[in-house]
């Protein structure tokens, strides 16, 4: 199915061109002759970003170059030859998307939006937004995506081209689905079937791509009922259209939600459809999950060969695949478990269980290290923008300065020259001022850079020490010592990305450090909520985040091992109250409580906590009721 804003648009753009190419290869000989023969200027940049166009899918390297050339060409400035400029910068930053370079593709997003200003040109507009649009989704700045997304819709609807208008509310749809606001991406996508007075029952191609994406969403929700139902709607008209690559990705959507429905007589045919259908139109990267749907079918019906036939033919191509995933990899090692689980060979059941699990583990380690890496590029995303912004209100304010400069002068030249060196002197104390705040500022958050860099180098370190190391209990140890220095390493970076340098919000900050303790260490079959209370909102010095973070990941750790060992679901609560002579902290959880005396035993987890709560002027008190209660009253550090 398809999962991005990107994905969206070439498939909307497949329904605008009847599922034809947009350029095949003797038109792109054709511009490649025009740009050779032609002698005007004009019609040689829009033949290399044809070109480009062409090249985008099988080559992003040599599109790349085709871009650049017709970004770099010399044409006569004017609105037109500015949209020209506009559709480059916005074909450079997809190719960088395309290349997993996030820097470029910042600075070719940046640009684009800058030349589209300048420009009436639709379709350079319309590039630079839907563009700009899907790079601010991919890096989670949802106001930002919405912004320039509304912005394509609006040029659309004011031209009246309810066509290109849907592009938009696909995109507005993508967002909110993103954002796991299903009903507001339901609505944008019934909105184009008004706007385009399309009929529900009827064979309207664009029906295709709303059908396909309201099943995503629906399998998103678990409500598999709805994904059958659109998928049932969809696939004659995928079939009409010939759009054989569309009928395969929603009969795979169909044949999983079946799976899950336990409708085994009716997903076999579906997932066996599919799978012939990618069999004879080569489409192999969904045949992976469509084997799987049946050779779950097979497992259930008792067939052991078959079950087994079809998931080797799965893992033979994942394994030949360069794109599989570990997710992919991850759905194979489940299933192996199921099918030798089901014929009662529980020791090969066991070994692909553990693959699971070990491949399940690696995928939130890889996800905790992506997200480290996009809070960088986000912070520097964010400082490029914020000097533009910066840049327009000093113009502005450049301006009523000199305005009122002219005023005075006019009115009292002795009290015009009065003011203005008076003005000038603390002008430029103020500007020396402010640099030096903001030099002070950089400097300290450079600081908070290099001691986050440097704590995460120890940690990577940690893991590279206990992942080859053999003895378990060592292991424990230094995987425990890691998730203290991220502790330490979270405060740093909440620093880093705030105006704030100093000061650290505590709810934001428990909130993030639980949420990586959580996902590292809850028991596989688990499922350990939070719920985090702050009676007002708490900012507290660098210090004392440390030490209630060292704190909390011994508490928290200690919940997920130990007290829900007789339930599979669990509940941690976190409630932060402030007092006249300080702060109240309790971690509480609904597990089966803590032994007897535990608080008294001379363990490392319970010294660290008293020995914190006592540098912060305060005592750690433990405690049973219906689960264990620590309650931790401290102060700020001095």
């Amino acid at each position: 199915m398809l999962t991005n804003k990107s994905l969206i648009f070439w498939l909307l753009l497949f329904v605008v061109n009847n599922g034809k190419a947009q350029y095949d290869k003797p038109y792109v000989d054709s511009l490649e002759n025009e740009l050779k023969n032609n002698k005007y200027d004009s019609v040689k940049i829009r033949c290399l970003i044809k070109i480009g166009m062409y090249y985008a899918g099988e080559n992003p390297t040599k599109a790349k170059d085709y871009f650049v050339k017709a970004y770099n060409y010399n044409v006569p400035y004017s609105k037109i030859e500015q949209g020209y400029k506009t559709i480059a910068a916005a074909g450079l930053a997809r190719i960088y998307t395309a290349l997993n370079d996030s820097v470029n593709d910042t600075k070719w997003t940046i640009i684009s939006i800058q030349h589209a200003a300048k420009t009436g040109y639709a379709a350079g507009i319309d590039n630079a937004y839907e563009h700009a649009a899907t790079h601010y989704l991919n890096f989670g700045k949802y106001d930002s995506a919405i912004y320039y997304n509304q912005q394509m819709v609006n040029l659309w609807d004011s031209l009246k081209q309810p066509e290109k208008t849907a592009a938009g509310y696909f995109g507005m749809a993508n967002i909110f689905q993103s954002l796991h606001q299903y009903d507001k991406a339901v609505f944008y996508l019934k909105r184009i079937i008004k706007v385009n007075k399309i009929d529900e029952n009827g064979k309207d191609p664009y029906l295709i791509s709303i059908y396909s994406v309201l099943a995503e969403i629906y399998l998103q929700q678990s409500k598999y009922d709805s994904v059958v139902f659109y998928c049932n709607k969809a696939i004659p008209i995928a079939y009409y259209e010939t759009y054989y690559q569309g009928a395969i990705d929603l009969l795979a959507a169909k044949a999983t939600a079946l799976t899950y429905l336990k409708k085994y007589n009716e997903g076999l045919p579906t997932a066996k459809e599919g799978y012939t259908l990618a069999k004879q139109n080569n489409y192999l990267s969904l045949l992976p999950k469509l084997c799987q749907s049946i050779a779950t079918a097979f497992v259930h019906k008792h067939l052991k060969d078959s079950a087994i036939f079809y998931g080797k033919e799965a893992e033979t191509i994942l394994t030949q695949s360069t794109a599989a995933t570990p997710q992919d990899w991850a759905s194979i090692y489940a299933l192996w478990a199921e099918v030798y689980e089901q014929f009662g060979e529980y020791k090969l059941a066991f070994e692909y269980q553990k693959k699971q699990i070990e491949t399940t583990q690696k995928i939130k380690d890889d996800a905790i290290a992506q997200t480290t890496a996009r809070s960088e590029v986000q912070f520097e995303t964010n400082k490029k923008e914020q000097t533009i912004v910066e840049l327009n209100k000093i113009t502005v304010q450049q301006q009523k300065i000199n305005w009122l400069i002219t005023i005075g002068f006019v009115l009292a030249i002795i009290a015009g020259l009065f003011a203005y060196r008076s003005y000038r002197s603390k002008r430029k104390a103020a500007l020396i001022l402010e640099q030096s705040n903001k030099e002070k500022e950089v400097f300290l958050k450079e600081i908070h850079h290099r001691v986050k860099n440097n704590l995460q180098i120890i940690s990577s370190l940690l893991y590279m020490q206990f992942k080859d190391n053999k003895d378990e209990k060592m292991m424990a140890q230094l995987k425990q010592a890691q998730e203290r220095i991220k502790s330490m390493a979270l405060v740093h970076n909440k620093l880093y990305e705030k105006q704030d340098v100093v000061n650290v919000y505590l709810k934001e900050y428990i909130a993030d450090l639980a949420a990586g303790i959580l996902s590292s260490n809850t028991p596989s079959g688990k499922q350990i909520t939070l719920n985090i209370e702050e009676s007002e909102t708490i900012n507290l010095s660098l210090d004392t985040s440390v030490s209630l973070g060292l704190m909390l990941n011994e508490l928290i750790t200690n919940s997920c091992k130990y007290a829900f060992e007789n339930k599979e679901k669990g509940q941690i609560n976190i409630s932060i109250t402030k007092h006249s002579d300080g702060y109240q902290l309790i971690v509480k959880d609904d597990g089966s409580g803590s032994p007897q005396g535990f608080d008294k035993k001379n363990s490392l987890g319970v010294r660290l906590v008293k020995n914190l709560a006592r540098q912060l002027n305060g005592k750690a008190n433990f405690e049973n009721n219906n689960g264990t209660v620590v309650t931790i009253l401290f102060a700020e550090a001095a």
